[in-house]
């Protein structure tokens, strides 16, 4: 601490560096002389101004050189050579004070401080070794001779001379050409090792990558087809609503037509009762009949006949065609639900047989669809590829594309139900489904269920609330859910 404070009191105000060749103004402040004269030359208005003080002199002072501050320089930074070489190698970065080096960068060929190693690091291509002071040189330090063996229990470099001296009697000293060459084959082995993990991973990327693709490439397309859906709709919706336009403006002239026709019957009627009422009124017998014989004959006949076909033909034509417009709006849903469907291949679900050449003895099958535990032995022939217990294969199998199954489980009891390759053993323990490495299940024991592949179960926080079950196998992807 007491160097480094020294140390700031002999930087030179301007270039910052230990001074050199200090002077003295009249102020009383010391630089560097170069410094003092570069800084009052770029001074415009043509006076000489302190740095520190900011005092001005009309006339440029005479500069004092200040022999003291000068031979105290001058034996601090031989101090400080010293010290940086006391210390060993030392950071190439640390200006203010010497740090001791934590590592050194080969290709770059400067020494690094645990500080400046973090930034250093941040990029690619280095190789980092031991600080070493001898690196770039290749001197011995003592001997001052080239350095030529490596002794491995002291991890260190030796001269000629260092290889004969007692401390290393014993040891296993090479020559740097044997000694990088084992290292150098000791490093092929790792990479050996390494080289396949290395490929493996980079077959994951790979695939990693893919599937992000697949998922983004799905993910367009569904948006893609949602905008070409609701396009569809809306086109839909305006044909529909068109033909309902034209249907109302139709229907809607033939019912005003005919309510100015029934109006005018009505009104006609109205005064023909009027008429009628007022000759009802009449006291006078001849007036009376005259008027029924002049006035009354024409509105006699079926007029109750006549009135009911009206009001028949109006309901008839004052309706829409519902028909017509149903079967539009269905047959327009139903080319959108197809294309949707052609759009995202959709398939139906496999029909799936069982193979009763699989099928144990304790599994009873119904019509090839159904299968259950049973305590009745079945006494089927015995064939290799029968399971010993429990278990039954379908009769299908697929090495490519998408499938997906649905079946109905039962509400009771334990079951498992799954995937398997056509290899899977038929005999003992290992043969059941999710018990080995040919196989992957969904299992239900005690209301609680699992999923299990090579005897490895993980349990599933889920209840079933149905108990329909759909199965859906993506083969290229590897994929496999229930």
């Amino acid at each position: 601490m007491a160097c480094a404070g020294l140390r700031e009191n002999l930087l030179c105000s301007v270039c910052k560096e230990i001074f050199n060749d200090p002077v003295t103004l009249p102020c009383g402040h010391n630089f560097c002389q170069l410094c003092i004269i570069r800084t009052w030359d770029n001074q415009e208005d043509g006076e000489s101004t302190c740095p520190l003080c900011v005092r001005r002199y009309k006339r440029r002072p005479e500069l004092t050189r200040n022999i003291e501050l000068a031979k105290l320089s001058a034996a601090f930074q031989w101090s400080w050579r010293e010290t940086r070489a006391l210390i060993g190698a030392t950071c190439s970065y640390c200006i203010d004070r010497p740090e001791r080096a934590a590592k050194q960068c080969v290709p770059c060929k400067v020494s690094l401080c645990a500080h400046h190693l973090k930034v250093h690091n941040n990029s690619l291509g280095h190789i980092y070794i031991k600080p070493n002071t001898t690196l770039y040189s290749k001197k011995c330090c003592i001997h001052n001779r080239t350095l030529e063996f490596y002794c491995a229990e002291d991890d260190s470099y030796m001269c000629a001379y260092c290889k004969l001296e007692e401390t290393h009697v014993g040891h296993n000293i090479q020559s740097l050409d044997e000694a990088s060459e084992q290292k150098k084959n000791e490093l092929r082995a790792v990479l050996e090792r390494l080289t396949p993990k290395k490929e493996e991973m980079d077959k994951k990327v790979k695939r990693l990558r893919k599937s992000r693709k697949r998922v983004q490439e799905t993910a367009a397309h569904v948006t893609a087809l949602f905008r070409d859906i609701r396009r569809c709709m809306e086109d839909l919706e305006k044909k529909v609503l068109g033909e309902i336009s034209r249907q109302e403006e139709r229907v809607s002239l033939e019912v005003s037509d005919r309510i100015q026709k029934t109006e005018m019957q009505l009104n006609e009627l109205s005064e023909q009762i009027r008429h009628i009422e007022m000759i009802c009124n009449l006291t006078d017998p001849m007036i009376v009949l005259q008027a029924e014989d002049l006035e009354i004959k024409d509105i006699c006949g079926p007029q109750e006949n006549k009135e009911s076909q009206e009001e028949e033909e109006v309901y008839i034509t004052g309706d829409l065609e519902q028909v017509t417009i149903s079967q539009m709006l269905h047959k327009g849903l139903a080319d959108i639900v197809i294309r949707a469907k052609r759009e995202f291949n959709v398939q139906e679900a496999s029909e799936t047989f069982l193979d009763i050449n699989t099928a144990a003895d304790d599994v009873a099958l119904e019509g090839l669809k159904t299968a259950i535990w049973s305590d009745a032995v079945q006494n089927r022939p015995p064939l290799a590829k029968r399971f010993e217990s429990f278990q039954v294969l379908s009769t299908q199998s697929f090495n490519s594309g998408k499938h997906y199954w649905e079946l109905e489980m039962s509400p009771s009891g334990n079951w498992r139900v799954g995937m398997a390759y056509a290899s899977i053993q038929r005999k003992h323990r290992e043969s059941w489904i999710g018990d080995n490495e040919k196989s992957w299940c969904l299992l239900k024991s005690q209301n609680e269920f699992f999923v299990m592949h090579d005897s490895e179960s993980t349990p599933l926080q889920m209840t079933l609330s149905t108990q329909k079950l759909r199965i859906y196998l993506d083969y290229e992807s590897g994929e496999l859910s229930f």
